[in-house]
Parts: structure tokens; C-alpha cells; sequence
């Protein structure tokens, strides 16, 4: 049976570390992912964790396959501990599979392409959050009187009116 070859690399503590680990089976958080390319995104990309170091020093680690079995077993983490009632929870949500399933986004020889699309999809959340905001923005108009138990109107009809 091949194994799942996995490059796991990273800094810690100021200290750059690789290795190469072999897995029988892949582990992909549940809760909190719509779908599979969600989940495996999230087991796979830089992942920060605590340090003494500053901020400019991201410690953290990503993952890249490095080579595929031709049988791939996903295994579903459907469980989580809730700290509060100090017990294990069944997580029932769904997680979607599309048909045909690509890999090469988590391949280390895709890296490079694969943190600039990274990088580029970060930067298109930050926009669509930027205007987001400024069509909230738009959208309400308080002015000098408002307040926060409704006073506000569209702005759309605050034109219309001073037309």
C-alpha cells in the first residue's frame, strides 16, 4: 500500500524547520468548511501558532503533497471537544465532494502558484470587504440627527427627496 507523502515546513521560534512524513490517511476538519477544497485548504495552508517572536517573524507551518497514493483516504474529524460542558460533540454538518477532485493546488511543485493565488484571494476578501463597508455606508444615511434605533435612511431616497 503507497502512503500519502506529505512536506511539512515552517519557522518556529525564528527557526526554519522541513520535514518529509508519510500518512495512510488524510485528517480533514469538519466544522467550519462548506466543502472539501475548504477543509483541505485549511489542513494544508500556513498555519500561525504562538511564539516569543515579534510580529514580523510569522511562525507557522504549511503542508504540500509531495506524492499521491492511488487511493487517497480522507478521514472526516467529526468530532470536537467542547471545553465548556468538558465533553466530545458529534459535528453533523454536511461537507460537500465534488465529482472530479483536482490535487495539484496542494502539490509542493505547484507552490509557488499556489501561494500567489493565496495571496491574490486574500487580497480580493480584503477589497470585498473595503466595499462592503462603504456600500453600508452608502446604502444608510443618518445624518447629523440620527440615532441607532432607526433613524437611518437609504440614501437612494434621501436624493430622491432632495431632487
Amino acid at each position: 500500500m503507497q502512503h500519502l507523502q506529505v512536506r511539512i515546513e515552517g519557522r518556529n521560534k525564528g527557526a526554519e524547520f522541513s520535514r518529509t512524513e508519510q500518512f495512510g490517511q488524510w485528517p480533514l476538519q469538519v466544522n467550519g468548511n462548506r466543502d472539501l477544497h475548504e477543509s483541505l485548504e485549511a489542513s494544508t495552508a500556513h498555519e500561525n501558532f504562538d511564539s516569543c517572536g515579534g510580529a514580523e517573524e510569522r511562525d507557522g507551518q504549511e503542508r504540500w503533497f509531495t506524492s499521491l497514493p492511488p487511493v487517497l483516504f480522507l478521514e472526516l474529524s467529526r468530532f470536537q471537544f467542547d471545553r465548556s460542558r468538558g465533553v466530545a460533540e458529534k459535528v453533523n454538518n454536511a461537507l460537500e465532494f465534488p465529482d472530479v477532485i483536482y490535487l495539484d493546488r496542494y502539490l509542493e511543485v505547484n507552490k509557488a502558484v499556489t501561494r500567489g493565488k493565496r495571496e491574490q484571494v486574500r487580497r480580493l476578501v480584503e477589497r470585498r470587504t473595503a466595499l462592503q463597508k462603504e456600500l453600508a455606508g452608502d446604502t444608510s444615511y443618518g445624518g447629523p440627527t440620527a440615532t441607532s434605533t432607526g433613524d437611518e435612511l437609504p440614501l437612494v431616497s434621501v436624493l430622491q427627496l432632495a431632487l
